[in-house]
């Protein structure tokens, strides 16, 4: 860039071959600089370290699908939000300086499984007297107080976030911190939850206000949220493991693009790719969707593999990953391997393994619901050396979606 230019007097021609910006410790003032999404190539983006205000544009996802780095941090002007009469200081991303209200009584549970409850809250700006709607996220412990080891999963989530940006990964606003608990805001996610669609397990009566989630949206979420681990293992400097993919993680906007959140478990690993990670304690809400190995003393990107292929199985069959049967993924592998004796029955497989709610897509989708189940029981294999990497996982899955491939997927 020549002396005395700007960003702005650049043509989008030259903008589009920019790879890398640094533009930290430079005092830059105003609103996120839009502009940048002419960077169509751009993978490092360093804005810290200056006096950015203005709220995080809705449409931030614009920016080049090849971003590996973002660095916001010390590059924001502090807010005060007044929220039923708790101060939220917004950190990790550009924010508006407002104050806003609560509102009490526009408070919607948006997920049901074990872990930290997600909301999703209707809050008035008393500058602009405007409404919007955030999803946020309760993290308590047991003893009711914030202590070091929530604090901890707060700062790592924080971290991690400020780190990247991709299209299906949830845009961290701030947080609230009162004595008992920690509040996590995030973007508006207006459909809340993965497992409020798949899971019979719902309270009474609110599964059947919602319309089934058919079998071409299940594939287009699982597509969005491979495409986003692919990312976090291979697309950035230094992989991230997520440590917790699960339906309650996954969340969805009023398209139904899913993104991944819940990232307070995640791990960066500093050495490298191929270099296995020191093991760390699960909290309660990721039993059943974490790897065998995590009783071993070191884990890989694999973890991540095998819970994403519990997902798999969830959005095939709709089944919880515990019940009465036992583990799912124990159940599936058993299953494969009864249904391998009768010759891979397609009423067979209807009846016994397919969610209600998508036999009627049956007809038309059979063959890709098969494949996804039988990808489902590679992720989640006992050792990790053979489950296929996201890669390998994003590209199968592509394979099956119709409105990908230009040839029959063959199963």
């Amino acid at each position: 860039m020549s002396p005395g230019e700007t960003l702005e007097e650049r043509s989008e021609e030259h903008l589009k071959n920019l790879t890398s910006i640094d533009l930290s410790y430079n005092n830059l003032t105003g609103d996120f600089p839009t502009v940048l999404y002419a960077c169509s190539a751009l993978e490092l983006l360093d804005l810290s370290n200056n006096q950015l205000s203005g709220r995080l544009p809705d449409d931030i996802d614009k920016l080049s699908s090849d971003m590996q780095h973002l660095n916001l941090s010390n590059s924001i002007v502090p807010i005060s939000v007044i929220a039923g009469g708790v101060v939220i200081f917004a950190v990790g991303c550009v924010v508006a300086s407002c104050r806003c209200r609560a509102r009490n009584d526009d408070m919607t549970p948006i997920s049901t499984t074990t872990g930290d409850p997600l909301y999703r809250l209707g809050v008035i700006d008393d500058s602009s007297d405007t409404y919007r709607r955030l999803t946020v996220k309760k993290m308590q412990n047991e003893t009711r107080s914030v202590d070091a080891e929530l604090e901890n999963r707060r700062q790592t989530e924080e971290t991690t976030l400020g780190m990247i940006v991709h299209p299906n990964i949830i845009i961290l606003l701030g947080y609230i911190r009162r004595n008992d608990m920690i509040v996590i805001l995030y973007e508006d996610m207006e459909n809340g939850s993965l497992d409020k669609w798949i899971h019979h397990n719902t309270q009474a009566g609110e599964r059947r206000l919602r319309p089934p989630l058919g079998w071409r949206k299940r594939l287009a979420i699982v597509i969005d949220v491979a495409g986003a681990i692919l990312y976090m293992h291979h697309g950035c400097r230094r992989p991230i493991i997520h440590g917790d993919i699960k339906p309650a993680n996954i969340l969805l906007d009023g398209n139904f693009k899913a993104k991944i959140s819940g990232f307070s478990s995640a791990r960066i690993n500093l050495a490298g790719r191929n270099t296995l990670l020191g093991n760390v304690r699960l909290h309660a809400g990721a039993f059943g969707y974490f790897a065998p190995e995590y009783t071993d003393t070191e884990v890989s990107e694999k973890v991540d593999v095998y819970s994403f292929g519990v997902v798999l199985l969830e959005i095939v069959t709709g089944k919880v990953v515990n019940d009465q049967h036992g583990h799912l993924t124990t159940w599936a592998k058993a299953y494969l391997n009864t249904w391998a004796r009768h010759g891979y029955d397609d009423k067979l497989f209807t009846d016994d393994v397919l969610d209600n709610d998508i036999a009627s897509d049956a007809a038309r989708y059979l063959k890709e619901m098969k494949a996804v189940f039988k990808l489902g029981v590679e992720c989640t294999m006992m050792d990790p050396q053979r489950r296929p990497s996201m890669q390998t996982v994003l590209r199968r899955l592509r394979q099956c979606a119709r409105w990908w491939r230009r040839f029959p997927c063959f199963v």
